[in-house]
């Protein structure tokens, strides 16, 4: 086996006899659409995947994430997880999300009891966000939610981290979309 497949994040597939077999197999294994080819090191690696969503998407569903204009918790929340995907952070540790977005909930909202495990959970409902229990009971304990890790579901990672700007492109449109000028100035200084 002469030639190696790569994904799209440039990791290790399988071995192929030939760039033939490569095309072969990034279409039938992994659904791609679109494999680039180099003759010279002998490597195929995948560009695009047929089940990929496009930006457009991405910004559609940015934007219509279930909230109401008295309640920021999940632009908050998309912001808070775009600024630590850009500094490479891909899982969020509940426990630190709470810690961080505590001060920010509650000097924005003035509220006294703050709820951040809501946004945290159910922003899997607006197809952007996952986390790492397959069932999320109504209640949850202390000890179930140190435990829970999130992030951007994998079809939004895939994608983010193949067009960097786009981080900076939906932060700037939820600012606009879900903030006014004073709340997000003083987003801005907290975070």
């Amino acid at each position: 086996m002469e030639w190696k497949l790569f994904d799209m994040n440039n990791e290790y597939l399988i071995d192929v006899n030939c760039q033939y077999d490569s095309l072969d197999m990034s279409v039938m294994m992994y659904g791609a659409t679109r494999v680039e080819i180099n003759f010279d090191t002998k490597e195929a690696k995948i560009l695009w995947l047929s089940d990929m969503i496009g930006e457009e998407e991405i910004k559609r569903r940015f934007l219509n994430i279930k909230t109401n204009n008295s309640s920021l918790y999940k632009p908050i929340l998309l912001l808070y997880s775009l600024k630590k995907l850009k500094e490479g952070k891909r899982e969020l540790d509940f426990i630190e999300v709470q810690k961080d977005l505590k001060k920010v909930y509650s000097r924005i909202n003035n509220l006294k009891r703050v709820h951040v495990e809501y946004p945290f959970i159910y922003l899997i409902n607006d197809g952007v966000w996952k986390i790492n229990k397959e069932k999320v009971p109504t209640k949850l304990t202390s000890r179930e939610l140190s435990e829970i890790k999130g992030g951007f579901n994998d079809e939004i990672i895939q994608v983010l981290k193949n067009k960097q700007n786009l981080i900076d492109e939906l932060s700037s449109l939820i600012m606009e979309t879900y903030f006014d000028e004073k709340i997000g100035q003083e987003f801005l200084k907290v975070i």
